[in-house]
């Protein structure tokens, strides 16, 4: 683990004077001239200067701050981005905290290139996520966990002011609107026999509309869209406008244009036009049609280089880009080929073929076919060796990680079996419900089999933690080999692979080859038929 407490005194001069190294090197916000033009880009790297407290009882020990530069990767972890492990400090009156509660932590990053998003957290908690940051931004941040309070301190406070003044306006929103639950996928139609959804509606609490057939849930899509509302989050940028600058008021705008648009976005494009392909009306489905050429397909601004770092931009436009396809009957490369070639294309192609590849990295034909459209030199890399990596027939080199009893266990040592590997973590429900309908049962099948073996890797940071769950059995089966990743989501070996998606498996042949990597999109009957045919075929050679 790497501690970063270093730079303290010159982070605090940096902070506490209200100056910095970085407002002299660039005296305006990169990307353009005064408040009132629009950003095309980035400009020149600077460094950010980050100093913060926390305030907890017991203290906080360990943090993790990351900083993602591209919104590439599935729950937005960036492998182009930086983490950095933190040790804190214990402070004295001296310092102007308080010695029994308070924690200090400091990080300088060098050398910032490009705006990008910040978050803050450790093992259990994340104190904040997902922060617009920039070159040049000197900030101080005070986390009081007992009462529930954060603040913003030093030349960039401003921005961070106005992102937590956005973040409760959005989730005060979204505590008052109705919740949606999708009824129709079933061929009963449910009609609340017991009158659940009129008594809760009655309530003081969330008012509850149950879908209950496509036309049900074309017309809160339609309601949804028609309440859409930028002026409450614009009043709150345009108060700090001049006070970030035009890349942070540009970049916001698109952040919450496209945050309030997703989730009427997703439950569209992901559920309610899948299930009227399927259905297979053509009435309903070119209701759906109209509804998406109507009120979505053109959302957008024109895309740009700037607008390629904002998170939910890109996970709305990856969104709407996949219903086209569908109402198409498109492939998604011909989709990406119909766009401009630029950067912004770039991050789309490599957000997608990353969540593709960690959980199903055998489609050669994608690769290949999006190889072709991808211009970025680093990308294109990124891309092909992940591939490489997790793709069939590809040899699993030896791995060291600690067994329960402390002692170093080597993946060499299974080589002349079928090995099952499972990787997980401590809080994954999916992984709960992995090894209750997977993993237990290959466990009580394959457990005598003398040519097969399966090693549950745990990513848990804390070893206590990791302990806990083995002996509760909720997450690995009884027979497994179990280890845990030192430094959890940043151990070499996940790293390496792109282990980042819980829970992830690998099946490894008697020469440690891929079989089978990913998450296993199967059911439990074609799992167990998987790891049956790789033990018949190990004793065919045998």
């Amino acid at each position: 683990m790497k501690t970063y407490t270093f730079f303290f005194i010159l982070a605090s001069l940096f902070v506490f004077t209200g100056q910095s190294i970085a407002q002299q090197k660039v005296a305006v916000h990169p990307g353009a001239e005064s408040a009132d033009s629009v950003p095309t880009g980035v400009g020149a790297s600077a460094p950010v200067v980050l100093y913060g407290e926390i305030s907890d009882f017991p203290a906080i020990e360990n943090i993790n701050i990351r900083i993602f530069r591209y919104p590439i990767g599935d729950g937005r972890k960036d492998p182009t981005g930086n983490s950095f492990d933190i040790t804190t400090r214990k402070g004295e009156i001296l310092n102007g905290i308080t010695p029994m509660y308070d924690r200090m932590f400091d990080l300088l990053v060098p050398d910032m290139d490009s705006p990008a998003f910040m978050t803050i957290s450790n093992e259990n908690t994340v104190f904040m996520e997902n922060y617009l940051i920039e070159p040049g931004d000197s900030i101080k941040i005070r986390f009081d966990l007992r009462k529930n309070r954060v603040v913003f301190g030093g030349p960039a406070a401003p921005k961070f002011r106005c992102q937590q003044e956005l973040e409760v306006l959005y989730y005060a929103q979204q505590l008052e609107k109705p919740v949606t639950p999708l009824f129709f996928t079933s061929q009963e139609i449910w009609n609340d026999p017991d009158g659940t959804v009129a008594l809760q509606n009655t309530s003081f609490g969330r008012k509850v509309i149950p879908l209950t057939k496509p036309e049900t849930a074309l017309e809160s899509t339609l309601k949804q869209i028609q309440n859409w509302d930028d002026k409450p989050y614009q009043d709150i940028i345009n108060r700090y406008r001049d006070q970030m600058g035009p890349v942070a008021t540009e970049l916001l705008s698109t952040e919450y244009f496209a945050k309030t648009r997703y989730l009427t976005v997703y439950e569209f494009c992901r559920y309610f036009l899948p299930l009227a392909i399927k259905k297979g009306d053509l009435k309903l489905l070119d209701q759906h049609r109209q509804l998406f050429e109507n009120e979505m397909k053109n959302l957008f601004p024109k895309d740009n280089n700037l607008t390629a770092h904002s998170q939910q931009f890109i996970m709305l436009k990856e969104m709407l880009l996949m219903a086209e396809a569908n109402l198409s009957y498109a492939k998604i490369t011909e989709i990406w080929e119909r766009m401009d070639a630029d950067f912004f294309r770039d991050i789309l192609i490599t957000k997608h073929l990353m969540e593709k590849f960690s959980t199903d990295p055998s489609d050669k034909l994608l690769l290949e076919n999006s190889l072709d459209l991808l211009g970025d030199r680093g990308f294109h890399r990124l891309i092909t060796e992940m591939y490489d990596k997790t793709s069939l027939g590809t040899t699993i080199p030896n791995f060291v990680m600690t067994d329960e009893k402390g002692l170093d266990f080597e993946l060499e040592q299974l080589r002349g079996k079928v090995v099952l590997i499972d990787f997980w973590f401590t809080g994954c429900g999916a992984c709960v419900q992995i090894n209750k309908n997977f993993l237990s049962k290959a466990d009580s099948l394959f457990q005598g089999q003398p040519g097969f073996k399966m090693v549950s890797v745990s990513a848990d940071k804390d070893r206590e933690t990791w302990m806990k769950s083995v002996v509760s059995g909720r997450y690995s089966p009884k027979n497994a080999i179990h280890l845990i990743a030192e430094g959890g989501g940043e151990n070499d070996f996940l790293k390496d692979f792109g282990i980042n998606i819980f829970p992830y498996m690998m099946l490894l042949d008697q020469q440690g080859k891929i079989i089978r990597s990913g998450i296993f999109n199967s059911t439990p009957k074609e799992f167990i038929q998987l790891i049956s045919d790789s033990i018949r075929d190990l004793k065919a050679i045998q």
